[in-house]
Formats: structure tokens, sequence, C-alpha cells
């Protein structure tokens, strides 16, 4: 089993909104023109979106609250929003977002200011909560 699916197996009280389509994936990576990680894909895939311990990982559904959605206003927010990566979870202090670039490293964000590593995954990101 991948690990991303146990990390969030392991988690107390999480809701999620349920699996995602292959095609509802490519839909959302061309609509922002990136690749998302092999990791992330499995998220959706399993899980859709996630709300645990105080976080919400975005999904690629939802009206005004998604993956697709975040990434597009933070781009249109800042002229520096880091090429390739896209918004996985809108923190709400500050402005600050986490983004993920293709290789699935996870970084805390805020517009005009510099990224700040948090983990080399998702799960590894998850497990520090």
């Amino acid at each position: 089993m991948e690990k991303i699916i146990q990390t969030i197996e392991s988690l107390p009280k999480k809701r999620f909104t349920g699996a995602v389509s292959d095609e509802l994936i490519v839909n959302a990576e061309k609509q922002l023109g990136v690749s998302f990680s092999p990791e992330y894909k499995v998220f959706l895939k399993s899980f859709g979106s996630l709300l645990a311990k105080g976080e919400e990982i975005l999904g690629v559904t939802g009206k005004n609250n998604n993956v697709v959605e975040a990434t597009i206003t933070a781009r249109s927010e800042s002229d520096n929003f880091p090429k390739g990566m896209y918004v996985i979870s809108k923190c709400g202090v500050d402005g600050i977002l986490l983004v993920q670039n293709p290789q699935g490293n996870v970084f805390s964000y805020q517009a005009n200011s510099f990224l700040q590593k948090l983990g080399n995954s998702l799960s590894e990101y998850l497990e520090s909560l």
C-alpha cells in the first residue's frame, strides 16, 4: 500500500470527499499547466480532499476550494508564485499557502516572499502535524 494511504488512514478524526477519476486529475493538471506529484495523484484517487488535524488538503473538486482555483488565485496575486508548483492547502493565516512541486516536496509560501521546505512528501508533512 502507498505510504500516503497508510499515513492518512492512521490519522484520527479525518474527513475526506472521496476518490476522483483520472480524467478529473488530468483536466486539473492541464488547466494549471503542471504535473502533480505521483503521491498527490494517489491521494486524489484515494481520498479526493482531506480535513484532518486542522489542515485541509485541497482536491480537484469543489466549487471555490480546490487546487485549480487556489493556484490560479495565488498566481494572479503574486508575480513570483513558484513556477511548476500548485497550492495544496490555504492555511488562512497571513496568506500562507502550502504548495507542492512535481517531485512531491511540500513548502510554505507567502506572496512576494520565499519558500520554506516543510517536507519531502505530503505524507511526511502530514506525519509532522
